[in-house]
């Protein structure tokens, strides 16, 4: 499937609604000139959701500095102090993202920051990360089309992190990251025809090591074939 970013600029309506998508984007980084800072950017008062496919970033968090491997997301609002960008050691990065803005966003992302889960992994066929899927795919193709449309998917959002919080760090946390690399590009490659070659290839293993690792694991196996 095509990368494309979207960005959405609803007229105002006479309703106010308590989430709203400001943006969506699937997108490969490979400069070092990839950098955003929480503070300095123009697009304030959002909610930013950004999930690592393959390769890796790295975000700083006030004194922090994180990792962002695939299977990982970092959630910020800004303004706030924090910035992300390509690192020097990174190949790529690829990953997906949502900016959302509205009362409930605020709310729901505040509650992930006083928790301390701004990173944190999330298993590939988890709600909110087959939602933030379902919301790429509408956009690419056009069927998100006036401000209620985007605020019901928003605020859906928004709700699937609510109910995934205590689900965090979950078994997939136990997986080596070549299984779990395998597993996202399973799972964001579905609608091709893809086969063990090509998942040992995204794992950088060989295919007898993948293979052995793959039996060990039988949600993985699962997965790759549902």
């Amino acid at each position: 499937m095509k990368k494309e970013a979207f960005a959405f600029r609803f007229h105002h309506s006479d309703v106010t609604l308590p989430a709203q998508i400001w943006s969506v984007g699937w997108e490969v980084q490979s400069s070092s000139l990839y950098s955003w800072n929480g503070v300095e950017r123009k697009d304030q008062g959002k909610c930013i959701f950004q999930l690592t496919l393959s390769g890796h970033g790295m975000i700083e968090i006030g004194q922090k500095r994180f990792k962002v491997l695939p299977g990982q997301a970092f959630l910020v609002k800004s303004p706030s102090a924090y910035q992300y960008y390509f690192p020097e050691d990174s190949e790529h990065w690829e990953f997906l993202y949502l900016t959302l803005y509205g009362e409930a966003c605020d709310l729901c992302f505040d509650q992930f920051i006083d928790q301390g889960k701004q990173v944190m992994r999330f298993h590939p066929h988890s709600k909110p990360i087959r939602l933030l899927k379902k919301i790429y795919d509408e956009a690419s193709e056009r069927r998100i089309t006036n401000p209620f449309e985007g605020s019901s998917l928003a605020y859906q959002f928004v709700m699937e992190l609510y109910s995934y919080l205590p689900k965090l760090e979950g078994q997939m946390e136990k997986w080596p990251e070549p299984i779990v690399q395998a597993a996202l590009f399973a799972s964001h490659h579905f609608h091709e025809e893809i086969g063990p070659d090509d998942m040992a290839a995204a794992a950088r293993l060989s295919k007898s090591h993948f293979t052995r690792e793959f039996k060990k694991r039988p949600l993985a196996s699962h997965l790759f074939i549902t």
